[in-house]
């Protein structure tokens, strides 16, 4: 994975449970023997299972009062696609979202 790739991700999950959050954001990075799994929890409103695949949809937004463009997880998706990756929505344990990201390591 690129380096930009690597820290548009970052960013980006950051930024979503930043933009969601209450009070708390835990991160975690571990390490598998294929990659690595990525976590980004809020404590915020969350999300609905429903709509946790129209998220990852470019310009799709849950909520239009929060500002934002709706592009966050999209990019997120598409840089996970063009690396093997793959990306989970769920509840966290503090109510919010928690976003899991697992990333290959390169064959």
């Amino acid at each position: 994975m690129e380096r930009q790739d690597l820290s548009e991700l970052f960013g980006n999950l950051l930024e979503n449970g930043g933009k969601w959050s209450q009070a708390e954001i835990d991160v975690s990075i571990n390490q598998t023997d294929s990659g690595l799994t990525i976590e980004v929890a809020d404590d915020g409103p969350g999300i609905n299972p429903e709509a946790a695949s129209k998220v990852m949809d470019r310009g799709s937004r849950l909520d239009e009062t929060v500002s934002g463009f709706g592009l966050g997880l999209s990019i997120v998706s598409e840089i996970l696609e063009d690396n093997f990756g793959q990306m989970n929505i769920g509840p966290s344990e503090t109510g919010g979202a928690r976003i899991t990201v697992m990333l290959p390591f390169p064959e």
